[in-house]
């Protein structure tokens, strides 16, 4: 929202300003937020050859959310980058899809959402939150807007994120199974085969279940 006062003034003249020192300045405002503003105060700033326009949303049931600037806060999070930004980045994304659900920005959001955890992952043998995370989000993505244009994207994002998952589960499992500690490596390694089909060194992990299960014997 833009304001006919002080603030207002100082704003402008700073762009004013800058468009005299020859930079290209292009400034927009919320038509809605922004009426009691009229065009003849930014006259200054057309004259020092920047540009002025007004976004007016079309008129319908939507037009007093401002869905889209809700959105461009979030992505302002999501560019900053840092940790803290991109929590914020989250939060803003995820109350956007609680509110505009069928919006198709709604399943951009939660892949946006997906990236903030996949981004953070570390390698598999270090903390797995992200991880762990970023799986949980892009199966969200997949069960709550399956006919995305955004689904290819995620199950791609999905199965890297699986890669590493799994690739931590099976260096758990062969650890435990070289220490003798048989049960405690099947579980870990029934869940990885289980759970992540897709994992590259699948064929191994079935190996190594089927050898712990010979060494147990009638034990097992």
């Amino acid at each position: 929202m833009y304001g006919n006062d002080a603030c207002g003034e100082r704003v402008r003249d700073a762009l004013v300003r800058a468009a005299q020192r020859g930079v290209d300045v292009s400034l927009a405002i919320d038509g809605f937020g922004s009426d009691k503003v009229e065009d003849d105060f930014f006259a200054p700033l057309i004259e020092a050859g920047g540009r002025f326009e007004r976004f007016q949303a079309k008129w319908s049931r939507r037009y007093l959310i401002r869905n889209h600037q809700k959105l461009a806060i979030a992505d302002s999070w999501y560019r900053e980058g840092s940790r803290h930004a991109l929590a914020q980045a989250e939060a803003e994304y995820k109350d956007f899809i609680t509110f505009f659900p069928t919006m198709e920005e709604a399943a951009e959001s939660q892949l946006r959402v997906c990236d903030i955890h996949a981004n953070q992952m570390q390698k598999p043998d270090r903390d797995n939150t992200h991880a762990v995370k970023a799986d949980h989000e892009c199966r969200n993505l997949l069960l709550q807007f399956p006919n995305s244009r955004f689904t290819d994207k995620t199950e791609q994002r999905l199965r890297e994120v699986q890669e590493v998952i799994a690739e931590a589960e099976f260096r758990v499992g062969s650890f435990y199974s070289t220490k003798g500690a048989y049960r405690a490596g099947i579980n870990r390694l029934q869940t990885l085969t289980d759970h992540y089909p897709l994992y590259s060194r699948n064929d191994e992990a079935l190996w190594l279940l089927g050898t712990i299960y010979e060494r147990l014997g009638e034990q097992f």
